[in-house]
């Protein structure tokens, strides 16, 4: 037994170890261990799970250390100090690139569900805002529309999501604005981390010619929807699908003119037509772009092409369910460590429908039910409650088609603010402070 796993054997918190390793690689949980020199009180493991409760009860750091304090009397240990800032120490010294890889790597794509034996990943793109301080603006600047002091600073980052889990595998963050931050090139930054035989499924933000060409020299392909100006002039009567070759695009002035004539001179794609008809609504038109071959149905591709809402029902529960729309650090640094630990929570809460579903679509089990479990876990002593789980969601399949409800509140809320619309230190300095 070496050093680092004697270490987290022989802490009093070992049992975190062993919940958190069923999801986790082993060598990471060992890595990020190793990277504490002595013996802490808040050791890495320890960190990281109060870190997760927080995130879990989206509450502050001090109701982490008011359960961390009733674990300790529970287990006959001195009590800490409610001062949360120790805690956030220990948060700062978490490394930045293990807690990325454990976070990514926490649900590992699994063999069942594929579509055609291949993987489906969902390509989307979203943003997030964080605390307006100096560091965060240097890194991230707020909206240039927007006035100095008034905004929040802006992060941008591109998601990819299995298909089959529905678990996040990939992530690019930037700038929200400047060159080269945009979601296309974010996703030409993680190109050489898909598969060969990926499927990527993406939005009518990614129809360059470029991109595609990339994917396909990359044996990676694409189902795009396509833009209704350059798709319809292509269809004539009720002509459902048709293949073309794309001309290459003109040459944009970032582009070299040495890259530019690498970028073959015509593309064969496959163009599809459907019409999505919904009672009480006008027919819809949509336009797809794919690069997969005649054996696959068109049909079956449209398919497939509507489960790229799932990638939109993802975003949410990482957003909102989970708070990452705002995030609460004060630093970059810490807010990426903030994003990645919820994402963890987000592919953890996953890795346990996973694991309940076994054959069925992981997406029809309730997220928050699950992630109110996974609190639970995190909190107890952790005997065999995983073994249960399956028994406790089997009630929480979501199995309505379509779920419609109205956008609309019927409780009145109480008064709300106004807006503040100068800086708020100036605010506080003036006479108009009440």
């Amino acid at each position: 037994m070496n050093s680092t796993q004697t270490k987290i054997t022989s802490h009093s918190h070992s049992a975190i170890y062993s919940k958190l390793s069923k999801a986790i690689p082993q060598n990471l949980l060992e890595e990020l261990m190793s990277s504490s020199k002595r013996q802490r009180i808040y050791d890495p493991l320890t960190t990281l799970r109060l870190f997760l409760i927080q995130v879990f009860q989206g509450q502050s750091t001090k109701s982490a250390l008011s359960f961390f304090n009733s674990q300790r009397i529970e287990n006959g240990q001195r009590m800490v100090s409610m001062n949360n800032s120790n805690y956030c120490r220990a948060r700062k010294k978490l490394d930045e690139n293990i807690l990325k890889e454990i976070a990514l790597r926490c649900n590992d794509s699994h063999e069942f569900n594929m579509w055609n034996n291949r993987h489906v990943k969902l390509i989307d793109g979203t943003t997030m805002q964080m605390e307006d301080t100096k560091e965060n603006q240097k890194e991230y600047p707020q909206n240039i529309r927007q006035k100095e002091g008034l905004g929040q600073p802006i992060l941008r980052s591109l998601c990819v999501f299995s298909l089959a889990t529905a678990s996040l595998v990939d992530l690019e963050i930037a700038s929200y604005s400047g060159k080269g931050n945009g979601e296309p090139s974010l996703l030409r930054r993680a190109m050489d981390r898909f598969k060969k035989k990926d499927i990527l499924v993406m939005d009518r933000f990614f129809t360059s010619y470029f991109l595609h060409s990339d994917l396909v020299k990359r044996d990676i392909d694409f189902v795009v929807r396509a833009r209704d100006k350059f798709a319809e002039k292509f269809f004539k009567k009720n002509r459902k699908e048709v293949i073309i070759m794309r001309k290459r695009d003109c040459k944009s002035k970032d582009m070299s003119k040495e890259n530019y004539i690498k970028y073959p001179k015509e593309q064969k794609i496959r163009l599809l037509k459907h019409i999505s008809k919904k009672d009480g609504f006008r027919d819809k038109v949509i336009y797809l772009m794919t690069s997969l071959s005649s054996k696959y149905l068109s049909k079956d591709i449209v398919k497939l092409y509507r489960l790229r809402w799932d990638a939109e029902i993802n975003l949410r529960n990482l957003k909102r369910t989970l708070g990452s729309y705002f995030l609460t650090s004060k630093t970059p640094s810490m807010v990426r460590k903030e994003l990645y630990v919820k994402i963890l929570a987000y592919n953890l809460t996953r890795s346990v429908i996973v694991f309940s579903a076994k054959s069925k679509l992981p997406r029809k089990y309730s997220f928050k039910t699950t992630m109110y479990l996974i609190l639970d876990f995190l909190k107890s002593k952790g005997k065999k409650m995983v073994e249960k789980l399956p028994d406790l969601l089997k009630n929480e399949t979501l199995n309505s088609k379509f779920r419609v409800e109205p956008r609309a509140l019927k409780r009145r809320t109480r008064g709300t603010f106004s807006l503040l619309l100068i800086p708020r230190n100036r605010y506080k300095s003036s006479n108009q402070v009440a």
